[in-house]
């Protein structure tokens, strides 16, 4: 008798012991899947739908795996074979995929930012796909190699500069021997080549100098 009276508490305690374990895996995910948002974005970025979304899919990773435990006791990170289990899981590697992609162009916004561009360049710098380097002389490309017999637009704005850092040239579009003298003393002056093209060290050294 006494036997199975112990037999009994003994298989009551078990009994107890698994809902209690039960219980505690339920309401206890196996890990934490809070996605911290990283403190290295610009959080002035030129597209605010972006930043916004990233916000918000940075609190919707954590909100979904937990949502998916504790009403279906789905684990994202190690799905069953269940269809709805491994579409959760699916469903979860893909936002933080995108988050990822999302927080990669925030970060390097940021960085772009400390190197003293602003988000009219950062814009173009990321849906042209420029090397930060190369962003200048595309900006500049219109007067990249103009020379002696030149008109445009491009060549006015050239004497312009030329001007205002106190070089007496007519100002009327045509790069002329006088503009053209002009470049060469300006070359010389920092010790450039002096062929009088506005190549890519001239069009730095009147932009910048």
């Amino acid at each position: 008798m006494k036997r199975l009276l112990m037999l009994i508490i003994t298989l009551s305690l078990l009994v107890i012991a698994y809902f209690q374990y039960e219980n505690y895996t339920r309401y206890r995910p196996p890990f934490d899947h809070t996605y911290a948002v990283n403190d290295s974005i610009d959080p002035n970025y030129y597209d605010p739908l972006l930043l916004d979304q990233y916000i918000k899919n940075s609190y919707e990773i954590g909100a979904f795996a937990r949502r998916m435990w504790f009403q279906k006791g789905i684990d994202v990170e190690y799905p069953d074979d269940s269809e709805e289990s491994l579409q959760a899981s699916t469903h979860y590697n893909h936002l933080i995929a995108s988050t990822k992609r999302m927080e990669k162009l925030l970060i390097y916004s940021g960085q772009l930012k400390q190197q003293g561009f602003n988000n009219t360049a950062i814009q173009k710098i990321i849906e042209m796909g420029l090397a930060p380097d190369n962003y200048f002389f595309h900006e500049n490309d219109k007067y990249l190699y103009l020379k002696l017999g030149d008109q445009s637009n491009a060549v006015y704005e050239i004497q312009k500069i030329l001007i205002e850092k106190g070089y007496t040239i007519p100002l009327d579009g045509n790069f002329g021997q006088e503009t053209e003298n002009a470049i060469k003393t300006l070359q010389r002056d920092f010790n450039l080549y002096p062929s009088g093209i506005i190549d890519k060290e001239t069009i730095t050294t009147l932009k910048t100098k």
